[in-house]
């Protein structure tokens, strides 16, 4: 299974979505995704839910699950 944060670089990237429009349209702070990006933290539970939602995917694409 990949890392969290190389997942969802990787939806960033298909989507054309910049980190900073992400961050500003989710309100997750710069270094809370920073920590995500790099493997040093993982989402709550609420923030898949909210990353999903803001991607339009499923909590299980995001845990690459499917």
């Amino acid at each position: 299974m990949r890392p969290f944060g190389e997942r969802l670089r990787e939806i960033l990237q298909e989507t054309g979505t910049t980190q900073y429009r992400f961050i500003k349209q989710t309100k997750i702070s710069w270094s809370v995704f920073y920590n995500w990006l790099t493997g040093k933290s993982f989402p709550s539970m609420d923030n898949l839910v909210k990353i999903a939602g803001y991607f339009g995917c499923s909590v299980d694409f995001l845990l690459g699950r499917v």
